[in-house]
């Protein structure tokens, strides 16, 4: 069967977000599309499911072979944040419920496949990002749906993990399978797609924009702070961490010493206890009381307490709300509800949001998940910035990226 768009547009509020895309996908195949945060990436896929406007509301228009409501049947949307597909309590009551699976056995085959055959019966909600996203990618492909639509597949997973991924939907193009795929990272998918489009302001283009060269230069120009002397230390200790299901600990004695305008990585494969420790850091030092302390988690919107931009900024530091609004490039977004701000704006305002309140130490879960290459330079240059104005940061990454800056990087696979 042969998917084509002709003229697809999508608005949402009014706006134009989707600019008339002409897109074909035959039986088998797979397209990437690249392009920055906010371009209308996500907006195509919901558009192309049904999520928009049967859930989201919104209009769409233009010609769709077969018909838009076959495209709607067709299809099955991979949302960028993996929590958000999950529905059940235990990992095999969800594959179980929504896959082609009868047997218990082939469901602990496919687990195995991705390194989660020891998690089978253990419950949805204490698995890593990583994880879900894993056991997310497993009910995707694996129902009925012919067409398969990725919207940042790889984003919480290690580079091992994800070129597991990455070769089985290249398997899976083999029994017929399309799938139509959202990542800002091209080279991990040539020998797997078709062919590689650009969305730049809705619109689809098949030449890379300069944008991304500049991205990447600007990237490589990071480093960390220089070494100043340290006026306050926060130092932590931890005698044990187990996972819920666990009979074993995750790491024993762990010793973490941080000091003021530090930025300290805490790196390792997905699932390893990056997340857990991170929590279980930050939970000492609130209850301690003596350090100013936040977390900021992988998905920034359990951060906010403002509905805007403005609104943040303003509960936290009204005199200075305007200066945090343009330092961090959110003046244009002050009065756009967060929920509808894209991934890179949603972190760099809760970076504004940390430095505005003044804390002296900030937990950071995974803070450059789903960033365009130069949105994550945005992102990177921000903690860079707050921490050579006195902030510590303690962060956890499988991200490359985040060596540049890194002061001080702790291998959690050292520590098992």
């Amino acid at each position: 069967m042969t998917f084509e768009l002709n003229g697809f547009t999508v608005r949402l509020d009014g706006a134009l977000i989707v600019n008339e895309v002409d897109l074909s996908l035959s039986r088998g195949e797979a397209v990437l599309i690249a392009g920055p945060s906010g371009a209308g990436k996500s907006t195509l896929l919901k558009s192309l499911c049904g999520v928009i406007p049967k859930v989201v509301r919104g209009s769409v228009s233009g010609f769709v072979k077969p018909s838009l409501d076959f495209l709607h049947r067709s299809s099955i949307y991979l949302h960028q944040e993996p929590w958000f597909f999950i529905t059940t309590p235990y990992v095999w009551s969800e594959v179980l419920s929504f896959t082609d699976f009868k047997r218990l056995s082939d469901v602990q085959e496919v687990l195995n496949h991705f390194k989660l055959s020891r998690h089978l019966m253990r419950s949805t909600y204490t698995l890593s990002a990583g994880e879900v996203q894993r056991l997310a990618f497993i009910i995707a492909t694996h129902s009925s749906k012919d067409l398969i639509l990725l919207d940042e597949p790889t984003a919480y997973l290690d580079r091992p993990n994800a070129d597991n991924l990455i070769k089985y939907v290249k398997e899976l193009k083999g029994f017929g399978k399309s799938f139509i795929i959202v990542d800002h990272d091209v080279s991990v998918w040539l020998d797997v797609v078709d062919k590689v489009y650009y969305m730049v302001d809705g619109k689809l283009v098949e030449d890379e924009p300069e944008y991304y060269s500049k991205a990447y230069e600007a990237l490589n120009d990071l480093d960390p702070s220089e070494s100043r002397d340290c006026l306050k230390h926060f130092i932590f200790e931890v005698d044990e961490i187990k996972f819920p299901d666990a009979e074993e600990p995750l790491l024993k004695d762990f010793k973490l010493e941080v000091c003021s305008g530090e930025v300290v990585l805490i790196k390792g494969y997905s699932g390893v206890g990056k997340t857990t420790l991170l929590k279980t850091l930050a939970e000492k030092s609130v209850k301690d009381g003596r350090i100013k302390s936040v977390l900021i988690p992988d998905n920034p919107l359990l951060y906010f307490s403002g509905s805007t931009p403005a609104e943040e900024l303003n509960l936290a530091n009204p005199q200075l709300s305007s200066k945090f609004l343009q330092d961090f490039g959110l003046s244009s977004k002050s009065n756009i509800p967060v929920v509808k701000l894209s991934t890179g704006e949603r972190r760099r305002l809760a970076l504004a949001s940390a430095l505005a309140r003044g804390y002296e130490l900030v937990f950071m879960d995974e803070p450059t998940i789903g960033l365009d290459p130069w949105n994550k330079y945005l992102v990177l240059k921000g903690i860079k910035k707050v921490a050579e104005l006195g902030t510590g940061f303690v962060i956890a990454s499988h991200d490359e990226d985040l060596l540049k800056i890194a002061n001080e990087v702790i291998n959690l696979e050292d520590w098992r």
